[in-house]
């Protein structure tokens, strides 16, 4: 019997010991794990990857592109991919600022 590949949830996060932690618990739910250190990497990844990619967990301060920057690059390739915003702390975006910008770049469904 041939079994289709699981789905993929992108970890895109420079601090390396929380991308480890949040694939763990990933992988612990069933789902395959492609991690990124930076935005533009994890625009890479979702570049070559998209196919199997289902969602995308992102952290709002990165140096570099941060996390807004980033979904906006994500959507850009594709205008409904999931999601979903991680930080220890952003002084830079209110909560609703950050759910605004996830609910005005996805498309309807």
């Amino acid at each position: 019997m041939i079994t289709a590949p699981r789905p993929a949830v992108l970890v895109i996060d420079d601090d390396t010991a929380v991308r480890s932690v949040l694939g763990a618990m990933i992988e612990h739910q069933g789902f395959a794990v492609r991690e990124a250190g930076s935005g533009d990497e994890g625009v890479r990844v979702y570049d070559q990857h998209r196919d199997e990619i289902s969602a995308v967990v992102l952290d709002v301060q990165m140096p570099g592109m941060d996390g807004p920057q980033t979904l906006a690059e994500l959507r850009r390739l594709d205008p409904g991919v999931p999601c979903v915003f991680v930080t220890g702390h952003s002084p830079n975006y209110t909560h609703g600022e950050l759910a605004d910008r996830g609910r005005r770049s996805c498309r309807s469904p």
